[in-house]
């Protein structure tokens, strides 16, 4: 058996079998189990949690992240989609926000690489009725799990989860299984069965990709498709940002907005200068609205991990922390009242408009015509030759405001 990234041994797959709920519960456990000994919790009210991302970095990884509740105990487990076994679990683990929140060395090791500062969204939910049992042979020794999971509707799920060292009595226990009559193997996703969870409504859609441009193609109509990607990457990411859903949201909202300001304002005598100028004024409006908020946001992702850190310096950041979130609800309802504005609707308005309009077959401005290489590669070439004299000209005594601006001309 080979060993995973992080030098520890595989599990033995575990198996599901979809199960008439007739015979749910205590009764299909003790089939299944035989003459084992079963230590059993039965009928145990359970909830049952599945988390991921806006843009669902663990199940485009092929992981699935859930958590579950019962009575007195919770456990969160990673394993691979459309898979019973469980590749990391962690209990007593309570529903992490981000991942490093998961008081589980190996289960942050997992996650943190996946899905990096993004907050993990409760996408899916479902409740029942959960019967686990512990199954131990004549010695006394563990050497099987399992697990019987009813919903209120639709057969219930039992999981065969076998112990290392211990598989032929999870071979034997899933031979006793499909000598049931009416029990089959299941091999679908729980996940896309439960209902949606509050995160469901967010995200779950490819962000734009990579725009493809003709090196012939006129600068009007390439410049109006590159500001359309842009613009459909904001209209993906605001409604996460109006319900403060994750703070990358924002983040990526305001990548747009920057974008899409620069493009504008880089490639001159493209597009009439009255539109260009309103379209600019929107956006630079747009990026002062949300800087604050998203300032703090920086602030206080970085400063998360070193109060988890304890010890005198942990209690320093942690006051610093509090007074940061109380700063940043406050700056957040202040955008939120912007957002719901009429002028932040015009703004949102005007801009879809001029992505969605056709190029004119006759434009007005000089560059319109160009070929988008040999305008662009031009521009780039004195953009370049500009950050350079910049950069050659700040010195030791040179004022904080000089690379500021330097950092500006970079990006």
């Amino acid at each position: 058996m080979g060993r995973r990234p992080d030098g520890s041994t595989p599990a033995p797959e575990a198996r599901a079998f979809a199960v008439p709920r007739r015979l749910a519960g205590r009764r299909i456990v003790e089939v299944t189990a035989g003459k084992l000994a079963v230590s059993m919790h039965g009928g145990q009210p359970a909830r049952v949690r599945y988390l991921d991302t806006f843009d669902r970095r663990l199940r485009r990884a092929g992981l699935v992240l859930e958590h579950t509740a019962l009575p007195g105990a919770e456990t969160l487990r990673c394993r691979g989609f459309g898979c019973a076994t469980v590749l990391v679990e962690a209990p007593g683990v309570s529903v992490p926000e981000f991942s490093c929140d998961v008081a589980h060395t190996r289960l942050r090791a997992l996650l943190s690489p996946l899905i990096d500062v993004r907050r993990l969204l409760v996408i899916a939910e479902t409740r029942g009725r959960l019967t686990a049992a512990r199954c131990r042979d004549r010695e006394g020794k563990v050497v099987l799990d399992l697990e019987s999971f009813t919903t209120r509707s639709g057969p219930a799920r039992l999981t065969v989860r076998p112990l290392r060292g211990y598989e032929r009595f999870a071979g034997r226990a899933i031979h006793r299984i499909r000598n049931v009559e009416g029990v089959v193997p299941d091999r679908d996703e729980p996940m896309l069965a439960a209902p949606d969870g509050p995160g469901a409504a967010f995200g779950g859609m490819a962000a734009p990709g990579r725009v493809a441009l003709d090196p012939e193609e006129r600068s009007d109509t390439a410049c109006r498709r590159l500001l359309a990607a842009l613009n459909a990457l904001m209209e993906l990411n605001a409604p996460a940002v109006e319900a403060d859903v994750d703070p990358e949201c924002l983040h990526d909202f305001r990548v747009a907005i920057r974008k899409a300001r620069s493009l504008l304002g880089e490639m001159k005598h493209v597009f009439p200068p009255g539109v260009t100028r309103r379209l600019r004024s929107d956006l630079g409006w747009l990026g002062k609205l949300t800087g604050p908020v998203r300032d703090l946001d920086v602030h206080l992702l970085a400063l998360g991990a070193s109060t988890r850190e304890g010890g005198a310096a942990g209690d320093a950041f942690a006051a610093l922390l509090v007074y940061l979130r109380e700063a940043r609800e406050r700056e957040f309802l202040a955008l939120s009242r912007s957002l719901r504005s009429a002028r932040y609707r015009r703004a949102r308005a005007a801009f879809r408009r001029f992505v969605a309009r056709p190029s004119p077959a006759r434009p007005g401005s000089e560059h319109a015509l160009t070929p988008i290489a040999a305008l662009s590669a031009t521009h780039v070439l004195r953009v370049y030759r500009r950050t350079l004299a910049e950069g050659r000209a700040i010195g030791d005594d040179s004022p904080a405001e000089s690379l500021h601006e330097l950092r500006k001309s970079c990006k």
